[in-house]
């Protein structure tokens, strides 16, 4: 399975990131891009008000490790967006 961040490129009530996982990343994004009725919530509601978002990171993993990484905040931390913004070097690839 594929753990995935996704970076809003503006936050949704003081979120900027949304975790998923999914067996096919390519579909999964594009369920979340276009708002519908498999998209998640955050998700949706960024697609009604124009809110777009990148791939911020992946991971090989299983739910276990998608509940840990949402349990555990500070997901600025792995997001290869952020940290570029923040350093302006272009972390390492995961997973």
């Amino acid at each position: 399975m594929i753990i995935y961040l996704l970076h809003f490129n503006t936050a949704i009530n003081h979120k900027q990131h949304y975790i998923g996982i999914t067996y096919n990343l390519e579909k999964r994004l594009k369920e979340h891009a276009t708002g519908g009725m498999y998209s998640s919530h955050l998700c949706e509601y960024a697609f009604f008000h124009g809110i777009t978002f990148q791939l911020g990171n992946s991971w090989k993993g299983d739910p276990d490790l998608e509940k840990k990484l949402k349990k555990e905040g500070h997901t600025e931390r792995h997001c290869n967006i952020c940290i570029k913004n923040k350093t302006g070097l272009v972390p390492p690839e995961a997973g």
